[in-house]
Protein backbone atom coordinates (compact mmCIF):
# COMPACT_ATOMS: atom_id res chain seq x y z
CA UNK A 1 0.00 0.00 0.00
CA UNK A 2 1.34 3.23 -0.89
CA UNK A 3 2.44 5.01 2.07
CA UNK A 4 0.76 8.47 1.12
CA UNK A 5 -2.38 7.03 1.34
CA UNK A 6 -2.23 6.05 4.99
CA UNK A 7 -2.71 8.61 6.75
CA UNK A 8 -5.30 9.95 5.07
CA UNK A 9 -7.21 6.84 5.46
CA UNK A 10 -6.44 7.25 9.18
CA UNK A 11 -8.18 10.88 8.76
CA UNK A 12 -10.91 9.50 7.40
CA UNK A 13 -11.82 6.96 9.61
CA UNK A 14 -11.00 8.87 13.04
CA UNK A 15 -14.13 9.82 14.20
CA UNK A 16 -15.59 6.46 13.62
CA UNK A 17 -13.27 4.82 15.98
CA UNK A 18 -14.26 4.60 20.03
CA UNK A 19 -13.32 7.76 21.91
CA UNK A 20 -10.15 6.07 23.65
CA UNK A 21 -8.63 5.80 19.89
CA UNK A 22 -9.34 9.23 18.71
CA UNK A 23 -5.97 10.56 20.07
CA UNK A 24 -4.49 8.22 18.13
CA UNK A 25 -5.76 9.31 14.55
CA UNK A 26 -3.76 12.82 12.78
CA UNK A 27 -4.62 15.84 13.83
CA UNK A 28 -3.35 17.31 10.59
CA UNK A 29 -6.36 18.09 7.80
CA UNK A 30 -3.54 19.35 4.85
CA UNK A 31 -4.84 17.28 1.85
CA UNK A 32 -2.85 14.71 0.12
CA UNK A 33 -3.08 14.02 -3.33
CA UNK A 34 -2.83 10.80 -5.08
CA UNK A 35 -0.85 9.82 -8.00
CA UNK A 36 -3.32 7.49 -9.52
CA UNK A 37 -6.32 10.05 -9.56
CA UNK A 38 -4.65 13.50 -8.77
CA UNK A 39 -7.48 13.98 -5.93
CA UNK A 40 -7.89 14.61 -2.52
CA UNK A 41 -8.25 11.14 -0.05
CA UNK A 42 -8.27 13.19 3.34
CA UNK A 43 -11.74 13.71 5.12
CA UNK A 44 -13.05 16.94 5.54
CA UNK A 45 -12.00 18.64 8.37
CA UNK A 46 -14.61 18.81 11.30
CA UNK A 47 -16.21 22.36 11.99
CA UNK A 48 -15.38 23.54 15.80
CA UNK A 49 -16.81 25.49 17.87
CA UNK A 50 -16.04 27.89 21.21
CA UNK A 51 -18.04 25.51 24.30
CA UNK A 52 -19.54 22.40 25.31
CA UNK A 53 -21.48 21.12 22.17
CA UNK A 54 -24.92 20.94 22.72
CA UNK A 55 -26.84 17.72 23.50
CA UNK A 56 -28.28 15.56 20.50
CA UNK A 57 -32.31 16.10 19.98
CA UNK A 58 -33.96 13.33 22.24
CA UNK A 59 -36.66 13.02 19.09
CA UNK A 60 -37.43 10.42 17.05
CA UNK A 61 -36.39 12.49 13.91
CA UNK A 62 -33.35 13.11 15.47
CA UNK A 63 -32.46 9.71 16.36
CA UNK A 64 -33.34 8.17 13.38
CA UNK A 65 -31.02 10.84 11.09
CA UNK A 66 -27.73 10.01 13.50
CA UNK A 67 -28.76 6.37 13.20
CA UNK A 68 -28.95 6.64 9.25
CA UNK A 69 -25.71 8.78 8.79
CA UNK A 70 -23.71 9.67 12.02
CA UNK A 71 -21.24 12.63 10.89
CA UNK A 72 -17.77 10.60 11.14
CA UNK A 73 -19.84 8.47 8.62
CA UNK A 74 -20.25 10.90 6.21
CA UNK A 75 -16.76 12.55 6.37
CA UNK A 76 -15.71 8.72 6.39
CA UNK A 77 -17.63 8.03 3.08
CA UNK A 78 -16.65 11.34 1.27
CA UNK A 79 -13.45 10.81 1.63
CA UNK A 80 -13.95 7.60 -0.34
CA UNK A 81 -15.70 8.61 -3.00
CA UNK A 82 -12.72 11.09 -3.60
CA UNK A 83 -10.93 7.78 -4.34
CA UNK A 84 -10.43 5.87 -7.59
CA UNK A 85 -11.11 3.07 -7.67
CA UNK A 86 -7.18 1.21 -7.94
CA UNK A 87 -6.99 3.85 -3.95
CA UNK A 88 -9.96 1.95 -2.98
CA UNK A 89 -8.57 -1.64 -3.53
CA UNK A 90 -5.22 -0.18 -1.97
CA UNK A 91 -7.46 0.73 1.10
CA UNK A 92 -8.77 -2.76 1.06
CA UNK A 93 -6.07 -4.53 0.56
CA UNK A 94 -4.07 -3.19 3.33
CA UNK A 95 -6.99 -3.93 5.85
CA UNK A 96 -6.10 -6.17 9.36
CA UNK A 97 -7.94 -9.07 10.19
CA UNK A 98 -8.85 -7.90 13.25
CA UNK A 99 -8.21 -10.36 16.75
CA UNK A 100 -10.32 -8.03 18.95
CA UNK A 101 -8.63 -8.65 22.24
CA UNK A 102 -5.50 -7.64 20.18
CA UNK A 103 -6.77 -4.81 18.20
CA UNK A 104 -3.75 -1.78 17.51
CA UNK A 105 -5.52 1.55 17.27
CA UNK A 106 -4.16 1.68 13.96
CA UNK A 107 -5.60 -1.66 12.90
CA UNK A 108 -9.04 -0.46 14.27
CA UNK A 109 -8.98 2.37 12.05
CA UNK A 110 -7.87 0.75 8.78
CA UNK A 111 -10.88 -2.06 9.44
CA UNK A 112 -13.43 1.26 9.87
CA UNK A 113 -11.42 3.27 6.95
CA UNK A 114 -12.14 -0.52 4.65
CA UNK A 115 -15.42 -0.59 5.43
CA UNK A 116 -16.73 3.20 3.89
CA UNK A 117 -13.69 1.96 0.72
CA UNK A 118 -16.10 -1.11 0.52
CA UNK A 119 -19.27 0.40 -0.10
CA UNK A 120 -17.87 2.63 -2.56
CA UNK A 121 -16.13 -0.11 -4.46
CA UNK A 122 -19.55 -1.81 -4.33
CA UNK A 123 -21.09 1.31 -5.21
CA UNK A 124 -19.25 1.77 -7.93
CA UNK A 125 -19.24 -2.74 -9.35
CA UNK A 126 -21.51 -4.45 -7.93
CA UNK A 127 -21.12 -7.84 -7.49
CA UNK A 128 -17.55 -7.93 -9.53
CA UNK A 129 -15.73 -6.26 -6.78
CA UNK A 130 -16.76 -9.22 -4.50
CA UNK A 131 -15.45 -11.60 -6.99
CA UNK A 132 -12.01 -9.39 -7.12
CA UNK A 133 -11.87 -9.61 -3.19
CA UNK A 134 -12.32 -13.66 -3.74
CA UNK A 135 -9.87 -14.16 -6.21
CA UNK A 136 -7.63 -11.56 -3.86
CA UNK A 137 -7.26 -13.90 -1.20
CA UNK A 138 -7.49 -11.68 1.47
CA UNK A 139 -10.45 -12.47 4.24
CA UNK A 140 -10.70 -8.95 5.43
CA UNK A 141 -11.29 -7.20 1.91
CA UNK A 142 -13.59 -9.90 1.24
CA UNK A 143 -15.60 -9.53 4.67
CA UNK A 144 -15.70 -5.52 3.96
CA UNK A 145 -17.12 -5.82 0.76
CA UNK A 146 -19.43 -8.75 1.50
CA UNK A 147 -20.56 -6.84 4.20
CA UNK A 148 -21.05 -3.39 1.81
CA UNK A 149 -22.50 -6.00 -0.84
CA UNK A 150 -25.07 -7.27 2.01
CA UNK A 151 -26.35 -3.83 2.69
CA UNK A 152 -26.82 -2.29 -0.30
CA UNK A 153 -28.01 -5.65 -2.69
CA UNK A 154 -28.55 -8.50 0.07
CA UNK A 155 -30.12 -10.76 -3.27
CA UNK A 156 -27.14 -10.42 -4.90
CA UNK A 157 -24.57 -10.56 -2.04
CA UNK A 158 -25.75 -13.54 -0.12
CA UNK A 159 -24.84 -16.61 -2.43
CA UNK A 160 -21.28 -15.07 -2.39
CA UNK A 161 -21.34 -16.21 1.30
CA UNK A 162 -20.55 -19.89 0.49
CA UNK A 163 -17.38 -19.12 -0.96
CA UNK A 164 -16.04 -16.67 2.10
CA UNK A 165 -17.60 -19.76 5.00
CA UNK A 166 -15.90 -22.43 2.80
CA UNK A 167 -12.51 -20.60 2.48
CA UNK A 168 -12.64 -18.44 5.99
CA UNK A 169 -14.99 -20.06 8.36
CA UNK A 170 -18.44 -19.06 9.31
CA UNK A 171 -17.13 -16.77 12.70
CA UNK A 172 -18.24 -13.72 10.45
CA UNK A 173 -21.84 -15.17 8.92
CA UNK A 174 -23.69 -13.56 11.05
CA UNK A 175 -22.24 -9.97 10.53
CA UNK A 176 -23.23 -10.31 6.99
CA UNK A 177 -26.78 -10.82 7.62
CA UNK A 178 -27.07 -7.88 9.93
CA UNK A 179 -25.43 -5.62 7.50
CA UNK A 180 -27.86 -6.35 5.42
CA UNK A 181 -31.15 -6.00 8.12
CA UNK A 182 -29.83 -2.61 9.64
CA UNK A 183 -28.97 -1.34 6.09
CA UNK A 184 -33.06 -2.52 4.73
CA UNK A 185 -34.20 -0.94 8.21
CA UNK A 186 -33.16 1.96 7.31
CA UNK A 187 -34.14 2.08 3.91
CA UNK A 188 -38.33 0.98 4.09
CA UNK A 189 -40.37 -1.77 4.77
CA UNK A 190 -40.31 -3.87 2.05
CA UNK A 191 -36.71 -3.89 1.75
CA UNK A 192 -36.60 -5.55 5.81
CA UNK A 193 -39.11 -8.25 5.01
CA UNK A 194 -37.19 -9.79 1.67
CA UNK A 195 -34.04 -8.97 3.79
CA UNK A 196 -35.65 -11.68 6.37
CA UNK A 197 -36.70 -13.76 3.89
CA UNK A 198 -33.87 -14.51 2.49
CA UNK A 199 -32.47 -15.01 5.59
CA UNK A 200 -35.87 -16.81 7.20
CA UNK A 201 -35.74 -18.39 10.11
CA UNK A 202 -32.21 -16.25 11.33
CA UNK A 203 -33.18 -15.19 15.02
CA UNK A 204 -33.20 -11.44 14.14
CA UNK A 205 -34.00 -9.68 17.02
CA UNK A 206 -32.31 -6.41 16.92
CA UNK A 207 -31.46 -3.05 14.70
CA UNK A 208 -30.07 0.15 15.23
CA UNK A 209 -32.58 2.38 13.34
CA UNK A 210 -35.68 2.53 11.15
CA UNK A 211 -36.00 5.26 8.80
CA UNK A 212 -37.50 8.36 9.71
CA UNK A 213 -40.65 7.35 7.50
CA UNK A 214 -40.72 3.42 8.56
CA UNK A 215 -43.94 1.85 8.12
CA UNK A 216 -44.20 0.18 11.37
CA UNK A 217 -47.92 -1.29 11.08
CA UNK A 218 -47.24 -2.93 7.76
CA UNK A 219 -43.75 -4.38 9.30
CA UNK A 220 -45.80 -5.13 12.25
CA UNK A 221 -48.37 -7.50 10.53
CA UNK A 222 -46.24 -9.13 7.89
CA UNK A 223 -43.12 -9.73 10.25
CA UNK A 224 -42.33 -13.49 11.15
CA UNK A 225 -39.79 -12.32 13.44
CA UNK A 226 -40.74 -12.01 16.83
CA UNK A 227 -38.14 -10.16 18.57
CA UNK A 228 -37.80 -7.91 15.62
CA UNK A 229 -41.44 -6.55 16.40
CA UNK A 230 -40.11 -5.84 19.94
CA UNK A 231 -37.16 -3.76 18.62
CA UNK A 232 -40.05 -1.84 15.86
CA UNK A 233 -42.72 -1.13 18.77
CA UNK A 234 -40.25 0.36 20.73
CA UNK A 235 -38.89 2.63 17.76
CA UNK A 236 -42.32 3.04 17.04
CA UNK A 237 -43.40 4.37 20.36
CA UNK A 238 -40.71 7.26 20.30
CA UNK A 239 -42.21 8.45 16.97
CA UNK A 240 -45.91 8.03 17.84
CA UNK A 241 -46.49 6.78 21.38
CA UNK A 242 -49.84 6.61 21.28
CA UNK A 243 -50.45 4.37 17.81
CA UNK A 244 -47.57 2.57 19.34
CA UNK A 245 -49.62 2.34 22.29
CA UNK A 246 -52.73 1.15 20.92
CA UNK A 247 -50.68 -1.60 18.71
CA UNK A 248 -49.23 -3.34 21.82
CA UNK A 249 -52.68 -2.92 23.67
CA UNK A 250 -54.11 -5.21 20.89
CA UNK A 251 -51.00 -7.51 20.38
CA UNK A 252 -50.54 -8.39 24.01
CA UNK A 253 -54.76 -9.33 24.38
CA UNK A 254 -53.92 -11.82 21.72
CA UNK A 255 -50.88 -13.27 22.08
CA UNK A 256 -48.48 -13.37 25.12
CA UNK A 257 -45.02 -13.28 23.58
CA UNK A 258 -45.69 -9.47 23.39
CA UNK A 259 -45.32 -9.53 27.05
CA UNK A 260 -41.29 -8.91 26.46
CA UNK A 261 -42.30 -5.54 24.53
CA UNK A 262 -43.42 -4.04 27.98
CA UNK A 263 -39.62 -2.91 28.78
CA UNK A 264 -38.99 -1.60 25.46
CA UNK A 265 -41.61 0.63 24.71
CA UNK A 266 -40.99 1.62 28.57
CA UNK A 267 -37.68 2.57 27.88
CA UNK A 268 -38.19 4.07 24.81
CA UNK A 269 -41.09 6.47 26.55
CA UNK A 270 -39.09 7.00 29.44
CA UNK A 271 -35.65 8.19 27.55
CA UNK A 272 -37.67 10.70 25.84
CA UNK A 273 -39.84 11.64 28.53
CA UNK A 274 -39.07 10.67 32.00
CA UNK A 275 -39.48 7.77 33.91
CA UNK A 276 -43.04 8.99 35.45
CA UNK A 277 -44.18 9.51 32.24
CA UNK A 278 -43.73 6.33 30.80
CA UNK A 279 -45.34 4.67 33.85
CA UNK A 280 -48.35 6.78 33.45
CA UNK A 281 -48.01 5.83 30.13
CA UNK A 282 -47.77 2.46 29.65
CA UNK A 283 -49.61 0.87 33.08
CA UNK A 284 -53.20 1.61 31.68
CA UNK A 285 -52.39 -0.73 28.78
CA UNK A 286 -50.50 -3.52 30.93
CA UNK A 287 -53.43 -3.68 33.87
CA UNK A 288 -56.27 -3.75 30.80
CA UNK A 289 -54.74 -7.01 29.53
CA UNK A 290 -55.37 -10.45 30.12
CA UNK A 291 -53.90 -13.01 32.65
CA UNK A 292 -51.36 -14.35 32.23
CA UNK A 293 -49.68 -11.89 29.84
CA UNK A 294 -50.51 -9.32 32.04
CA UNK A 295 -48.94 -10.74 35.17
CA UNK A 296 -46.11 -11.52 32.91
CA UNK A 297 -45.89 -8.10 31.14
CA UNK A 298 -45.58 -6.59 34.39
CA UNK A 299 -43.15 -9.67 35.90
CA UNK A 300 -40.77 -8.48 32.94
CA UNK A 301 -40.60 -4.81 34.07
CA UNK A 302 -39.14 -5.77 37.15
CA UNK A 303 -35.70 -6.95 34.84
CA UNK A 304 -34.27 -3.33 34.96
CA UNK A 305 -35.29 -1.30 37.81
CA UNK A 306 -33.32 1.88 38.86
CA UNK A 307 -35.46 2.73 42.08
CA UNK A 308 -36.50 5.77 40.21
CA UNK A 309 -38.04 3.39 38.29
CA UNK A 310 -39.40 1.32 40.64
CA UNK A 311 -41.43 4.51 42.68
CA UNK A 312 -43.06 5.33 39.27
CA UNK A 313 -44.28 2.45 38.27
CA UNK A 314 -45.43 1.32 42.11
CA UNK A 315 -47.13 4.73 42.09
CA UNK A 316 -49.28 3.76 38.38
CA UNK A 317 -49.77 0.29 38.81
CA UNK A 318 -53.25 0.90 40.19
CA UNK A 319 -53.98 -2.69 41.84
CA UNK A 320 -51.75 -4.71 43.84
CA UNK A 321 -51.84 -7.52 42.36
CA UNK A 322 -49.79 -5.87 39.67
CA UNK A 323 -47.20 -4.44 42.48
CA UNK A 324 -46.76 -7.88 43.76
CA UNK A 325 -45.48 -9.21 39.64
CA UNK A 326 -43.60 -6.36 39.49
CA UNK A 327 -41.23 -7.29 42.86
CA UNK A 328 -41.52 -11.17 41.97
CA UNK A 329 -40.28 -10.22 38.53
CA UNK A 330 -37.46 -8.04 40.29
CA UNK A 331 -37.10 -10.52 42.93
CA UNK A 332 -36.20 -13.66 39.92
CA UNK A 333 -33.99 -10.91 37.94
CA UNK A 334 -31.65 -10.17 40.68
CA UNK A 335 -30.14 -13.71 41.06
CA UNK A 336 -28.23 -12.66 44.48
CA UNK A 337 -30.81 -11.17 46.33
CA UNK A 338 -29.13 -7.96 46.56
CA UNK A 339 -30.35 -4.66 46.77
CA UNK A 340 -32.23 -4.42 43.54
CA UNK A 341 -34.61 -6.62 45.18
CA UNK A 342 -34.33 -5.19 48.78
CA UNK A 343 -35.52 -1.84 46.83
CA UNK A 344 -38.45 -2.87 45.07
CA UNK A 345 -39.54 -4.70 48.08
CA UNK A 346 -39.57 -1.61 50.49
CA UNK A 347 -41.08 0.17 47.30
CA UNK A 348 -44.35 -2.02 48.36
CA UNK A 349 -46.77 0.17 50.19
CA UNK A 350 -47.26 -1.43 53.82
CA UNK A 351 -46.31 -4.59 55.37
CA UNK A 352 -49.14 -6.93 54.18
CA UNK A 353 -47.95 -6.58 50.70
CA UNK A 354 -43.82 -7.15 51.69
CA UNK A 355 -44.87 -10.79 53.16
CA UNK A 356 -47.15 -11.81 50.44
CA UNK A 357 -44.12 -11.20 48.14
CA UNK A 358 -41.56 -12.63 50.27
CA UNK A 359 -43.98 -15.83 51.01
CA UNK A 360 -44.63 -16.20 47.14
CA UNK A 361 -40.90 -15.90 47.18
CA UNK A 362 -40.27 -18.68 49.28
CA UNK A 363 -42.91 -21.32 48.06
CA UNK A 364 -40.71 -23.08 45.65
CA UNK A 365 -42.79 -22.19 42.69
CA UNK A 366 -42.37 -20.75 39.45
CA UNK A 367 -42.53 -17.47 41.21
CA UNK A 368 -39.19 -18.12 43.20
CA UNK A 369 -36.26 -16.19 42.64
CA UNK A 370 -33.28 -18.88 42.37
CA UNK A 371 -32.03 -17.54 45.37
CA UNK A 372 -34.73 -18.10 47.65
CA UNK A 373 -35.25 -21.38 46.32
CA UNK A 374 -31.97 -23.02 46.45
CA UNK A 375 -30.24 -25.17 48.93
CA UNK A 376 -31.40 -26.62 52.01
CA UNK A 377 -34.63 -24.81 53.97
CA UNK A 378 -31.74 -24.20 56.27
CA UNK A 379 -29.95 -22.08 53.89
CA UNK A 380 -33.34 -20.38 52.67
CA UNK A 381 -33.95 -18.80 56.25
CA UNK A 382 -30.75 -17.83 56.60
CA UNK A 383 -30.99 -16.00 53.26
CA UNK A 384 -34.52 -14.44 54.68
CA UNK A 385 -34.11 -13.44 57.73
CA UNK A 386 -31.51 -10.53 57.17
CA UNK A 387 -33.96 -9.61 54.33
CA UNK A 388 -36.97 -9.18 56.85
CA UNK A 389 -34.56 -7.50 59.43
CA UNK A 390 -34.15 -4.95 56.39
CA UNK A 391 -37.76 -4.63 55.78
CA UNK A 392 -38.72 -4.09 59.76
CA UNK A 393 -41.18 -7.38 59.34
CA UNK A 394 -43.08 -7.93 62.61
CA UNK A 395 -43.10 -10.84 64.32
CA UNK A 396 -46.39 -11.97 62.93
CA UNK A 397 -45.16 -11.96 59.52
CA UNK A 398 -41.78 -13.56 60.16
CA UNK A 399 -43.47 -16.22 61.64
CA UNK A 400 -45.91 -16.07 58.23
CA UNK A 401 -42.81 -16.27 56.31
CA UNK A 402 -40.42 -18.56 58.03
CA UNK A 403 -43.49 -21.13 58.00
CA UNK A 404 -44.05 -20.61 54.01
CA UNK A 405 -40.45 -22.09 53.56
CA UNK A 406 -41.04 -25.98 52.23
CA UNK A 407 -39.51 -28.34 54.67
CA UNK A 408 -36.45 -30.06 52.82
Amino acid sequence: MRRHLLPSILAAAAGLAAGWLVAHAPSSSTAESGPASGKSVTAPARHRTDGPEAPPARDFTSYAKRAARPLEQEEAEAAAARMSTGELREVLLAAPDIVWGRCTPEDYLLHIAADAAAAELFRREGVVSIEWAEGAGKKAANAALLKAGCAADPAAAKPHMQFFAETYGYELGWSFAGAALNAAALRNVNDLLQVEKLWSGGGFDYVPGFAADFDFPTYLARTGEPRMKETALAAWAARDPDAALAAFREGIAKDQHWTDAAWKIFNSRATLTSEEEAARWLCPALTGAPDPARSMAIANLGSDLAPSRVAALMENLPEDRDRLSLALGAMRSDMSGGKSSLATLQALPGEELKVQALAKACSGGRDSPYWLRSGSAEDRRARLVPLMDQLQISEAGRQRLLSAIPAG
